[in-house]
């Protein structure tokens, strides 16, 4: 779909717009600015587009290496600079309310909100603590619970599209979002793409099928952002001091859990 993007009244130009319906897998403890207004603030677009700007450089970092200065020329081409303005625009929307969990036990025992491993997990997004006569008192961050869902609209020219739908695929099966990410919180999964995404799949249909299905589409999307910085082949052998992945020297590792739920599957893990 093709739209005419207007910004405070001054048009920008017509703009390819592609839309993605997302699902929280696990719990997503997210806030922005006010965080006691988790509500108000939810999936901003703001915070996503951080996110983006960091999967873009880990998926620049075997085109360019250290070269830091023309990574960043070309990313603030693409997603603006306080010099130049964006060629990417992203709206968001939260179609779920946040939760929080809040209960007072006596024992220890009782305290446990989704089991010992995943407590440990997001320890920093729980707070145990005794209180004054012997109880315990259980609160949780503020939260997205799983099944929660969102909406991200992407538009943006055809370079800028690349970009983005190439950070976002990383986003999504490679990363998490908001705290805990790294332990296995804020994991999401797109439901419904609207709109070209050029050559990236961004469902995966076939659970049987999903190393074949990362590894085309870390492909795809390596040769989408490598193809803004115009440097020929990738060039393993420099290595950047900053996250990126690089062929031959980056691994993602795949285990099979039979596991009824996101529960069963990150207690799992943290076992």
């Amino acid at each position: 779909m093709i739209v005419i993007f207007c910004i405070s009244g001054l048009e920008v130009g017509f703009l390819e717009e592609i839309t993605f319906r997302l699902e929280a897998v696990t719990p997503l403890f997210i806030a922005g600015a006010d965080q006691r207004n988790v509500e108000g603030e939810g999936l901003r677009a703001s915070s996503l587009r951080g996110l983006l700007r960091w999967w873009f450089r880990a998926l620049a970092g075997c085109r360019v290496g250290g070269d830091v200065k023309f990574l960043r020329r070309v990313e603030s081409g693409i997603f603006g600079s306080t010099d130049l303005k964006s060629r990417v625009f992203l709206r968001t929307w939260c179609e779920s309310s946040p939760t929080q969990i809040t209960k007072r036990c006596s024992r220890w025992e009782e305290a446990v909100v989704w089991s010992d491993y995943i407590d440990y997990l997001f320890f920093s997004c729980l707070d145990k603590r005794k209180e004054g006569g012997g109880g315990i008192r259980v609160a949780s961050r503020p939260y997205y619970q799983e099944k929660s869902k969102f909406r991200v609209c992407i538009f943006g020219d055809e370079d800028g599209l690349r970009a983005a739908l190439a950070s976002l695929w990383s986003l999504v099966y490679l990363g998490g979002v908001g705290f805990r990410a790294r332990r296995g919180g804020g994991c999401l999964k797109i439901t419904e793409v609207k709109g070209d995404t050029f050559e990236l799949d961004f469902i995966c249909k076939s659970p049987n099928r999903l190393e074949e299905f990362l590894r085309d589409n870390i492909e795809v999307a390596l040769n989408m952002v490598g193809s803004l910085f115009g440097r020929g082949e990738r060039r393993p052998d420099l290595m950047p001091k900053y996250a990126a992945l690089i062929p031959n020297h980056s691994a993602l590792l795949i285990k099979k859990i039979d596991a009824r739920s996101w529960g069963e599957a990150l207690d799992e893990i943290g076992k």
